[in-house]
């Protein structure tokens, strides 16, 4: 269960009545050019147009230090997030937790978190959602503190991510993120899913070919189980990791480039 949509914090929440002035640089050519202030991005921000958005809050970001560089950051950050800019995103949003206003860093802190997530780095993930998560309220302080449990698992760190799962639970009244902890507690493992048959008889197939490769390489041969999301369906695992980038790192080994790394339970 993904619930980073869910946590993309409004620019400028904590940061009402600051008057923003107009920036003005000097082109090459000596005459003063304009750019929008703040409340521009942010109104750029609010109505979807995100390429504007990072563009003016980019702008006011990279000039020189300001009261409102930081709260610019924040709306870059969040601009390029929405973008799928996520280099440009780390960069904005870094900046974006110096800021003055401690809601705004800790705002920008979970988006960092986040977006270093996403990009595989669960160490700074965890870092910077923990911190960041005090100043959050209600359920999204639980969400952060889901994210961060999310990171642990992933670095194989079961007994904080366990820590982290509950502290979550109990900052949380929505039923869906329960159900999402509950299904993150039964989880201590991960392993690698080769596919979702229809046909039992290519199932088996499938488990059999990759299971003397398996073995070959010194990890734990396939197994089949019946997919819950689909009835009738089988998929096909291989091997039996502690953390997901040992996992990973097996799938060139193995052949499987376009196996998924999965969850597993009950080891």
């Amino acid at each position: 269960m993904n619930f980073s949509a869910s946590l993309v914090l409004s620019p400028l929440r904590a940061a009402p009545g600051l008057a923003w002035l107009l920036l003005l640089v000097v082109a090459g050519c000596g005459s003063p050019r304009p750019y929008a202030t703040l409340a521009d991005a942010n109104r750029a921000y609010e109505r979807g147009d995100y390429p504007q958005a990072y563009a003016f809050a980019a702008a006011i970001s990279n000039d020189a230090p300001s009261l409102n560089r930081f709260e610019a950051a924040y709306i870059a950050g969040l601009s390029a997030t929405q973008l799928g800019e996520e280099a440009k995103a780390v960069k904005h949003l870094k900046r974006a937790v110096g800021a003055y206003d401690k809601q705004i860093a800790s705002d920008a802190g979970v988006m960092l978190g986040l977006a270093y997530a996403r990009q595989g780095r669960d160490a700074e993930a965890v870092q910077t959602l923990i911190t960041a998560a005090p100043r959050q309220g209600g359920e999204a302080q639980a969400k952060a503190y889901f994210h961060a449990a999310d990171a642990q698992q992933r670095l194989g760190r079961w007994a904080s991510a366990r820590d982290y799962l509950l502290l979550a639970k109990s900052k949380t009244g929505d039923a869906t993120l329960v159900e999402a902890i509950d299904q993150r507690l039964a989880v201590n493992g991960f392993t690698l899913e080769i596919g979702s048959y229809a046909d039992r008889a290519n199932a088996e197939a499938a488990a059999a070919k990759y299971d003397a490769v398996a073995r070959e390489v010194g990890i734990q041969g396939t197994r089949m189980v019946e997919d819950p999301a689909r009835v009738g369906r089988v998929r096909v695992h291989v091997g039996e990791f502690t953390t997901f980038a040992s996992a990973a790192s097996y799938r060139d080994r193995l052949g499987l480039p376009e196996a998924f790394v999965v969850p597993i339970t009950g080891r």
